[in-house]
């Protein structure tokens, strides 16, 4: 989602839920964000001027922002030209996932998920929505799973093209959920929103004929009762497995509880 800075912007609603009003934000930093963010979600590198044009910025001004986080090593060039991500921007990603609890607090149920699916071509995962992404934070498979199937740490998806994603976005205020996809997918979800939440935060994904598409996931909640972050178990075989009262979806729903138990 790309995002004119120069354009007036609703106030924004960061993960955690309090809404910042603009007119507190200054508008370097605004648009350093939206070049860094235009640049990691493109596949590859990116010129000033196509950045200029997307961001509805001076191309002298993306010229400063680029010169500033290459300084910082936000940003590199890449060997043909053109901007890309830099190795400091690891160092940001890796202090917020050890800061929070959910990897090291998950970490040993997603082990012993993943065994107890013996063989199965199954991997089991854990998520959190960034903005209007489901970012991956980790993940656990068998050694029999085929590569194919299995996504890296920090994969990211269109949050309400994911099982994971929609069950999140079940438990976020109408409010965020029109920030996130909009008024016109917000309305789409709407009832699904609710048949999710009947079912305690339980959410599948199939595409049909393509395997290894299949997807359980849960919502897991922290004690505090704000959820942030799903479980989800993807693979192979799942077929007659996509339901609420599916073992496997109790099984699901049982080792999120457990993480959550844990936050």
């Amino acid at each position: 989602m790309v995002r004119r800075v120069d354009a007036e912007q609703p106030p924004g609603t960061p993960q955690g839920g309090r809404r910042v009003d603009k007119r507190a934000m200054l508008q370097s930093v605004e648009r350093t964000f939206a070049v860094l963010d235009v640049i990691v979600h493109q596949p590859d590198p990116v010129s000033i001027a196509d950045l200029a044009i997307q961001l509805g910025v001076d191309r002298t001004i993306i010229h400063r922002i680029l010169r500033t986080l290459q300084a910082e090593e936000f940003v590199e060039i890449a060997p043909g030209g053109g901007y890309v991500i830099g190795p400091r921007a690891l160092v940001f990603g890796n202090a917020y996932r050890d800061r929070q609890s959910l990897r090291s607090a998950a970490l040993p149920y997603m082990a012993d998920f993943a065994r107890s699916v013996g063989d199965r071509q199954l991997m089991v995962s854990v998520a959190v929505v960034v903005r209007d992404e489901l970012i991956l934070v980790d993940q656990v498979w068998n050694p029999g799973m085929s590569l194919d199937l299995v996504f890296g740490g920090g994969s990211r998806f269109p949050v309400d093209q994911t099982a994971s994603g929609r069950a999140l976005l079940a438990y976020m205020s109408p409010e965020q959920v029109i920030e996130v996809v909009g008024v016109d997918r917000a309305r789409e979800l709407e009832l699904h929103a609710r048949a999710i939440r009947a079912a305690g935060g339980i959410e599948f994904h199939s595409r049909a004929g393509q395997e290894g598409h299949n997807a359980i996931a849960a919502v897991i909640f922290p004690r505090n009762g704000r959820p942030r972050s799903a479980l989800l178990l993807s693979g192979i075989g799942l077929d007659g497995e996509l339901h609420p009262d599916s073992p496997t979806a109790h099984q699901v729903r049982r080792y999120a509880d457990r993480i959550g138990e844990q936050l």
